[in-house]
């Protein structure tokens, strides 16, 4: 597990290290407006994988390993794929019709959705079958790609648009796809499946029993993050978009140690099958990211202001600002995120659905109340707001149920000892 969690935190760190040139290169040469079309459109097609996912989500993760069934396997990537452009399809004229998105990019919405959500099930796939490191190295390769063709539009062809930025998109999608689908196939070959028959009727109703209370959450959780860019693009503007977006990235980016430790976390609680165990390492992890996260959380902000204009450009000052109003509700999913992850590797999503539920209540409702006064600021402590109340829900449900008290997640010496004498222990090969 150890090892898994410092490939892993090692590969995100990698994966965001490509991300900041991207940053950079799109805030740089696309502005503000240019930026915040890109926010929007990622976004919609970020919903459309979330939509995806009530068939091809992170339920596989549970739901594989206890149908180790070549048949099963077959049936969930036919009903995935089926799902897949069905899905999308409708959310893309749905965006249409509502007036979400602008007309010029609905048609990439459409297309780069499908690919992304096909992406993202095979992903799963791979991460249901404990392949962490191939899942990772994916991750790492697609943001490379999505550099490395972005930035060679604009230094070797001198084309810096929304369009090149599009086409890096696009390769980065279907390459990573391509390889997601090779890798998983190798994987199957050399793991023991039985051939017992399957029906696709019986995969169906146990994936959408599962998937329909899990993704729910996911999706809410989701529309949490992101209702915000679409709220600010009918109140205000693209623009704005643009700052706000960059600092959401830099929020999320803050959080990727916690991601990392939550994602081998799930992996682990849905394939151990110990309560006790899955308590104590939720405990653990949990305590140790909420750390983490405040520490860095800190340390952005103590950036001063004229370092944030120097790397983005004049129109991006106030993102530290963003980042400042978004904090506390970092610092708190640092901690929740392991609670979370905790519910779902048990299987008791409902508790994670409930949460983001709470939690889009209080998105909505600040969102329409303090972006109309305070703008992009506003859509931060709206955001902040949520994360805390998401937070705070989760924390109360996981003391009722793993039946520990408050004092438990007091933070003591002893518990960075525990962790230290994991690592010890993996390292020495014990």
């Amino acid at each position: 597990m150890v090892r898994h969690i410092v490939h892993t935190i090692i590969t995100r760190a990698l994966t965001l290290f490509i991300s900041f040139p991207l940053l950079f290169l799109s805030t740089r040469y696309l502005g503000a407006y240019g930026r915040g079309l890109l926010s929007l459109l990622m976004a919609a097609v970020g919903m459309q994988v979330l939509i995806n996912g009530f068939v091809g989500g992170e339920s596989l993760v549970y739901l594989l390993p206890k149908n180790r069934n070549k048949a099963y396997v077959v049936n969930t990537v036919i009903i995935s794929t089926a799902w897949t452009l069905i899905s999308c399809t409708v959310i893309s004229c749905s965006y249409f019709a509502l007036d979400l998105a602008p007309s010029n990019i609905l048609p990439h919405i459409v297309i780069i959705g499908i690919i992304a959500s096909l992406f993202n099930t095979w992903l799963m796939l791979l991460l249901a079958g404990e392949n962490i490191t191939k899942y990772n190295f994916l991750t790492l390769t697609t943001t490379a790609i999505n550099l490395l063709i972005f930035s060679t539009c604009i230094y070797a062809f001198s084309v810096a648009s929304v369009g090149a930025y599009l086409l890096s998109m696009y390769a980065s999608y279907i390459i990573g796809f391509s390889v997601a689908i090779i890798l998983f196939l190798r994987s199957v070959r050399d793991k023991a499946y039985s051939l017992e028959p399957c029906s696709v009727r019986s995969t169906i109703r146990e994936i959408w029993k599962y998937s329909c209370i899990a993704q729910l959450g996911n999706f809410i959780q989701y529309v949490n993050y992101r209702f915000s860019y679409f709220a600010l693009s009918k109140y205000l503007g693209l623009a704005d978009v643009g700052v706000y977006s960059v600092g959401t990235v830099i929020a999320e980016s803050i959080l990727m140690i916690s991601g990392s430790m939550s994602l081998v976390q799930y992996s682990k609680i849905a394939n151990a099958g110990d309560t006790e165990y899955a308590k104590n390492l939720t405990i653990a992890l949990a305590k140790a990211g909420f750390v983490v996260t405040a520490i860095v959380t800190v340390l952005f902000l103590a950036v001063p202001a004229s370092i944030i204009t120097d790397i983005f450009g004049r129109e991006f000052y106030n993102v530290r600002s963003v980042v400042l109003s978004l904090s506390i509700g970092i610092v708190s999913l640092g901690f929740s995120m392991m609670i979370s992850h905790y519910f779902a590797g048990i299987g008791r999503y409902h508790v994670c659905t409930i949460a983001s539920g709470i939690g889009l209540i209080v998105t909505i409702v600040g969102n329409l109340a303090l972006i109309p006064k305070f703008g992009y600021i506003g859509a931060g402590l709206a955001a902040s707001g949520a994360y805390v109340a998401t937070s705070a829900f989760l924390l109360y449900s996981f003391l009722k149920f793993a039946n520990i008290g408050v004092k438990s997640l007091c933070i003591r010496v002893s518990d960075f000892n525990v962790l230290r004498e994991a690592v010890r222990s993996h390292f020495a090969g014990r």
